[in-house]
């Protein structure tokens, strides 16, 4: 039986390496995804009484307490396609966005375009390498008082 070279514990330490990346990139938006998720079922759950304008003014202040910062770790998407209805006591409230992690970076020429914008000039190798290595999510957050 044969030992481990270098050169394949290198590849594992590389495999392992790069499984850690992906997972330092991902799961912070899956945990601001499920905190938002329990943050909007509390509200229902418990705080039901309060008014559309009420829930609108508290929600980045609740959100913080779940160690959410509304500014960096949820888009602007997140509170513009915010929906809240309040009526008859009862509390409904929605939310989608689209979240992305760039696994290789984000090419320059896409820093300041809209989401889903295509860049007029073509892209390089390397850009085109790291649009592939780009990984796309879309949430649907709600949650309604019983």
């Amino acid at each position: 039986m044969q030992g481990f070279s270098k050169i394949k514990l290198l590849l594992l330490l590389a495999v392992i390496a790069a499984m850690v990346d992906v997972g330092y990139q991902v799961i912070p938006i899956y945990d601001a995804k499920m905190s938002s998720q329990s943050v909007f079922d509390s509200i229902c759950r418990n705080r039901f009484t309060l008014s559309e304008a009420e829930v609108r003014s508290k929600l980045p202040d609740i959100l913080r307490v779940e160690y959410i910062d509304p500014n960096k770790d949820l888009p602007e998407a997140f509170f513009d396609n915010l929906v809240i209805v309040s009526a008859d006591g009862k509390l409904d409230l929605s939310t989608y966005y689209h979240a992305e992690a760039w696994l290789l970076g984000m090419p320059a020429v896409f820093a300041d375009l809209d989401i889903g914008a295509q860049p007029e000039d073509p892209l390089s190798l390397v850009e085109k390498v790291q649009v592939m290595a780009r990984l796309d999510f879309n949430f649907d957050i709600e949650s309604h008082t019983p």
